[in-house]
C-alpha cells in the first residue's frame, strides 16, 4: 500500500487520517464527482472477462448464449459485500455524484447482470450507472484514459480534473490517470475485504463513514 499517493480534493481537513499505513487527508466533497470504477479484480475477486473469453474460446459456452455466460459467472464472489457495494452506489447516486464503470471488458450485460443479480443494486440505481466496457486493440499496452474520456463525453461532466476519481487494481491504469490530474485509488486486486471501499468512502461526509461501520 505504500505506492498510494495522498488523495487531494476540494476542502482538506487539517487532521491526517492514516488508514492501512497509508496517510491521507480528511475530504469533504462539497460539489458533483464522478467515480469511474474499475470491475474485474475492482468489483469481483475474479477477472471475469478472461474467464467468459476462456470458455468461450474452448467451444465450453456459446458467444451468444448470455444465459450460459451469467452461470459460468454468477457465483464469483465480490471484493467487500453485497451489502456494501448496495450501500455505496446508492449513497453516491443520492448524493449526487456520478458513476461509472470502466472495463478492458467484451462482456457489458455480463457487468449488468452482475451489479444486478449478485451485488443487488436496486434498479433504478442501475439506471444511473454508465457501463463502458470494451476491450482496447492491444490491452496489454492500453491504459484507461479513453474509457474514462468517453465516460466523461456520455455525462457531460465539466467538473475539474480533480473531480473525477477513478477507483482500479491497475498500476498502469492509475498512473495513466494521475498524469491526466484524476483523483485515484489503487485497489489491491481481488482483495476480498474491499479496503479500496473504505477510502471512497472517507471521500464523502463523516455520516457516511459511520454506515461502513455498521456495515463491517
Amino acid at each position: 500500500y505504500g505506492r498510494h499517493d495522498v488523495i487531494h480534493a476540494f476542502r482538506i481537513n487539517q487532521t491526517p487520517l492514516i488508514l492501512d499505513g497509508v496517510c491521507f487527508f480528511r475530504i469533504f466533497i462539497m460539489n458533483q464527482a464522478l467515480f469511474i470504477f474499475d470491475f474485474d479484480l475492482t468489483i469481483s475477486q475474479v477477472h471475469v472477462h478472461n474467464k467468459l473469453a476462456t470458455a468461450i474460446y474452448t467451444g465450453k459456452i456459446s458467444p451468444d448464449n448470455l444465459e450460459s455466460q451469467w452461470q459460468l459467472i454468477k457465483d464469483i464472489p465480490p471484493t467487500g459485500s453485497t451489502l456494501q457495494w448496495n450501500l455505496l452506489f446508492s449513497t453516491l447516486i443520492n448524493q449526487g455524484h456520478l458513476v461509472a464503470i470502466a472495463s478492458f471488458g467484451a462482456y457489458p450485460v455480463m457487468i449488468q447482470w452482475y451489479l444486478e443479480k449478485k451485488l443487488e443494486i436496486k434498479p433504478a440505481d442501475i439506471e444511473q450507472i454508465f457501463i463502458n466496457s470494451w476491450l482496447p486493440d492491444y490491452p496489454a499496452d492500453a491504459d484507461k484514459n479513453k474509457h474514462i474520456e468517453e465516460v466523461i463525453a456520455h455525462f457531460a461532466f465539466h467538473g475539474k480534473p480533480n473531480q473525477i476519481i477513478l477507483i482500479d487494481d491497475s498500476e498502469t491504469n492509475c498512473r495513466a490517470a494521475r498524469q491526466m490530474g484524476y483523483q485515484v485509488i489503487e485497489a489491491l486486486p481481488g482483495d476480498r475485504n474491499a479496503r479500496h471501499l473504505q477510502w471512497v468512502w472517507k471521500l464523502l461526509e463523516p455520516n457516511s463513514e459511520k454506515r461502513l461501520n455498521k456495515v463491517g
